[in-house]
C-alpha cells in the first residue's frame, strides 16, 4: 500500500533541492522497505513531475516549404576489376566500422554507487560543514582501491576549502569528510562536490547547505579542551572548577578513612568526644565499656585499625594499617599492569600509581587504560600528549558522554565526536509513518 507520508517527504525535499538517491538512502537507512520508498519515488515521478528538473526537448530543422528536391541521373560504367574491390569494400567496411564503434563509444562499466549525505544543513563562516560519504558495490565481491576528492564550491566554483581521500572497497563502504567554511564567507548557498574514481571510471555527486552571515570568534572557556585564562589546568583551576587532585589521607580531610572511628577523629586522629551514656570505642582496635560512670576502654592487639602494619598484617588483609608495597625493582609496565587490575575496584589508588611511573609514554597510556575502566573521564586531563589525551576523551565520547567534545584538540576528532552527539539525538523526520 502506498505510504503517502513518503510521498510527502520526497516531494517536499526535492522541491527543497536534495538529490534523490541521497533521500533514497537516508530513507533506507531508516527501517524503510525499499519497496515502499520507489513506490513513493515513483509516484512523485507520475504525478509531480515539477520537483524534477526540466528536461529541453530538441527539435529539428524545419525545411523550408519552398526548396524542391531536384533529381539528377547519373551514368557510370564500372570495370570487372572495380565491382571486385566494390564487393571487397562493401564486405569489410561494416565490420570495421562496428569493431571501431565498439572501441570508441564503450565506457568502462559503473561497478560502484556513490551518495553524499550532509550531515549538517546550516553552518557559519569559520566552522566545517560534515557529510556522509557512502560507497556501495553492484553485487561484486572484489576489492577497489577508489580516490575521494571533495571540494567545496562558491556560486562561481571558485575552490573554498578542499580534502581527498583514498579507500579500498569490497561490498559497502562509508567515509565522514568535513570542509571548512574559510572567516569571512558571505552568507548564501554552497555547493559540496564529491568525485569518486576508480578503475578508469569518474563519477561525481554534490549537495547544497547554506553559510549563515554570522563569524566564530573563539572566546576562552572552561570548556574549550585548553589551558588559558589563568587555569590551573585544562578547564580547571583559576576562574574554573578545582582540578582534582589526588589527596593522602590526613585527620582533616573531612572523610572517614584511616581506621578512624568518625571522620577526622579516632584511629590515628584526635579521640572522637565521647561519654559513658555513649560509650564507643576509640578505634576499631579498642574495646568501651562503661565502668562505674567511667568509659573504660581495652586495646586489642593484635588488630586492623591500629595504624600499624603488624607482622601477621599486610595490604591484602588490612589495608587501614598496610600500604600497597611496590618493588623498586618493578618496570614501569609492572606499575601500569598493577594500576589496571587496580581500576575498576580502586581508581583513586589505581591513579596514584599511574603518577609514578617515571616513563611519560607509559603513564599516559596508564591513565588512558584506568580513565576507560573506571569511566572516569576527568583523569584524562592528567595525559601530557595531545593526541594520548584525546584518543582517552573518545573513549568516553563512545560511552555517551559528550561533554569531552570541546576538550579534544584535533579537529577531525573534535568533529567525529559531536556527530556522535548529533546522531545519538537524530531523529526520523515528523510526519512519515514508522516502518
Amino acid at each position: 500500500m502506498l505510504n503517502q507520508g513518503l510521498v510527502s517527504y520526497v516531494y517536499t525535499n526535492l522541491k527543497k533541492g536534495y538529490e534523490l538517491n541521497s533521500l533514497r538512502t537516508f530513507l533506507y537507512h531508516h527501517g524503510y522497505p525499499i519497496q515502499d520508498i520507489d513506490e513513493a519515488i515513483q509516484h512523485v515521478q507520475n504525478y509531480y513531475p515539477d520537483a524534477f528538473p526540466q528536461q529541453i526537448p530538441q527539435h529539428a530543422a524545419p525545411t523550408h516549404p519552398t526548396q524542391q528536391a531536384q533529381t539528377v541521373h547519373h551514368h557510370v560504367e564500372l570495370s570487372k576489376g572495380s565491382l571486385i574491390w566494390l564487393f571487397l569494400i562493401f564486405l569489410v567496411l561494416p565490420g570495421m566500422v562496428f569493431l571501431g564503434f565498439k572501441f570508441f563509444t564503450e565506457s568502462p562499466a559503473k561497478l560502484l554507487d556513490i551518495s553524499a549525505n550532509p550531515l549538517t544543513s546550516k553552518v557559519k563562516a569559520g566552522e566545517e560543514v560534515t557529510f556522509e560519504v557512502i560507497l556501495e558495490s553492484f553485487g561484486s565481491s572484489k576489492r577497489y582501491d577508489t580516490t575521494i576528492t571533495a571540494s567545496l564550491l562558491d556560486k562561481e566554483d571558485n575552490v573554498l576549502d578542499k580534502e581527498q581521500i583514498v579507500k579500498a572497497i569490497e561490498t559497502k563502504s562509508s567515509e565522514v569528510m568535513e570542509l571548512l567554511v574559510p572567516l569571512g564567507t558571505p552568507e548564501g548557498r554552497y555547493r559540496v562536490l564529491v568525485e569518486l574514481e576508480y578503475k578508469n571510471v569518474k563519477e561525481e555527486v554534490f549537495f547544497m547547505f547554506d553559510v549563515g552571515d554570522e563569524t566564530v570568534v573563539e572566546v576562552p572557556s572552561c570548556t574549550d579542551g585548553k589551558k588559558n585564562q589563568g587555569e590551573g589546568g585544562v578547564d580547571c583551576g583559576g576562574p574554573c572548577n578545582a582540578c582534582i587532585t589526588i589527596k593522602e589521607p590526613s585527620c582533616s580531610d573531612g572523610i572517614k578513612n584511616q581506621g578512624e572511628l568518625k571522620a577526622d577523629c579516632g584511629g590515628p586522629c584526635p579521640a572522637c568526644p565521647v561519654s559513658c551514656e555513649n560509650c564507643l570505642p576509640l578505634s576499631p582496635c579498642t574495646l568501651a565499656e562503661c565502668v562505674g560512670g567511667q568509659c573504660v576502654y581495652t586495646e586489642q592487639k593484635p588488630c586492623c585499625g591500629n595504624f600499624y602494619c603488624e607482622e601477621t598484617e599486610e595490604y591484602d588483609n588490612c589495608p587501614a594499617d598496610c600500604e600497597r608495597e611496590i618493588d623498586d625493582s618493578d618496570s614501569p609496565l609492572d606499575i601500569k599492569r598493577k594500576a589496571v587490575e587496580l581500576a575498576e575496584t580502586d581508581a583513586e589508588e589505581a591513579a596514584r600509581l599511574c603518577s609514578t611511573i617515571p616513563d611519560e609514554k607509559i603513564k599516559d597510556d596508564c591513565f588512558k587504560d584506568v580513565a576507560q575502566i573506571s569511566e572516569q573521564s576527568v583523569l584524562c586531563t592528567y595525559i601530557d600528549e595531545s593526541s594520548v589525551r584525546d584518543a582517552c576523551y573518545m573513549d568516553a565520547a563512545l560511552r555517551n558522554d559528550f561533554t569531552v567534545c570541546e576538550k579534544i584538540e584535533d579537529r577531525h576528532h573534535k568533529s567525529t565526536c559531536k556527530q556522535l552527539q548529533q546522531m545519538a539525538n537524530m531523529e526520523i523526520p515528523e510526519g512519515i509513518a514508522a516502518p
